[in-house]
């Protein structure tokens, strides 16, 4: 008779009546003829049985960027998940997707019994509306932790200036090679990282950007002059969508406010100010937030 890991028996909720009394004996020779060909049977139909597999889906935020965007393409990539975006991609992650011949993942408006992995993100704020009726299987992010569920979840939450970061040294550990989902993670780690100036930079972030470059070659200083021109590209931009583009809703101390990132070489934010401020209000009142 085949053997059963421990782990596999008590993940078959549905047979503990029967093969703990089974485990319970002192002995197996004190097991009768009909309990141990009952577990036998049992263990047979376990580890020949075709598991159904599941539809996985890997989303973003609800204001995908390209860490958010492209992120959630690799690791879908890499387990064969599917990815989804919440919202329609900016500008800057059209521009890197393009770029790599990456396909832009498909809208999921209704995550109603689906299962999810979530990246970029943990705060429910910042997810889908009706998350609560989803089934989470797993967080990757980098972000302060911002949530809490009735269930436990597998939850990597780690201080790096990309969640790419993340994804790419999943990606290398794995040993896959894929010279597009890596030009899409580095770029992710450029704009998150804003070249690797924002003080959020940390060596994990340079390492694993310099180990894609030598791997693939890239050409860095050219990338990150072509996503840091891209990313300041903003004008002609709505104010409303230059203010959701980067955002995020954070709760500090019962205060909840909405906190933006907008980079702007040519001043554009300036020309617009009385727009922005106003547009600002306005997604303070609809969203009753205390700043923004």
């Amino acid at each position: 008779m085949r053997t059963l890991k421990q782990r596999d028996i008590f993940n078959q909720n549905n047979i503990q009546s029967l093969i703990l009394p089974f485990y319970l004996k002192k002995t197996i020779s004190l097991a009768t003829d009909k309990e141990r060909n009952l577990f036998s049977l049992e263990i047979d139909r376990i580890l020949n049985k075709e598991e159904k597999k599941e539809t996985v889906y890997v989303i973003g935020h609800a204001n995908p960027d390209a860490d958010s965007i492209c992120s959630a393409v690799v690791y879908a990539g890499i387990h064969g998940y599917q990815p989804r975006i919440l919202n329609a991609p900016d500008k800057e992650t059209l521009y890197i997707l393009k770029k790599f011949n990456i396909p832009i993942p498909e809208i999921i408006s209704d995550v109603t019994d689906k299962t999810l992995v979530l990246i970029d993100h943990n705060s429910k704020s910042e997810s889908a509306l009706n998350l609560k009726k989803a089934k989470i299987k797993r967080i990757i992010d980098h972000h302060r932790a911002d949530m809490s569920f009735s269930e436990p979840i597998d939850i990597e939450i780690k201080p790096v200036g990309a969640t790419a970061t993340l994804i790419a040294e999943k990606m290398i550990k794995k040993g896959m090679e894929n010279k597009d989902y890596a030009g899409i993670l580095l770029s992710a780690i450029i704009s998150d990282t804003l070249g690797f100036i924002s003080p959020t930079t940390t060596r994990k972030d340079v390492k694993i950007a310099k180990t894609l470059i030598e791997k693939y070659q890239f050409n860095i200083n050219s990338l990150i002059q072509e996503i840091m021109n891209i990313k300041s590209d903003i004008e002609g931009i709505p104010a409303r969508d230059l203010l959701k583009q980067d955002g995020k809703m954070m709760n500090f101390k019962g205060r909840k406010i909405f906190i933006s990132q907008i980079i702007d070489n040519k001043d554009y934010i300036t020309k617009i100010k009385p727009e922005m401020l106003k547009e600002m209000e306005s997604f303070r009142k609809e969203k009753n937030l205390d700043a923004v």
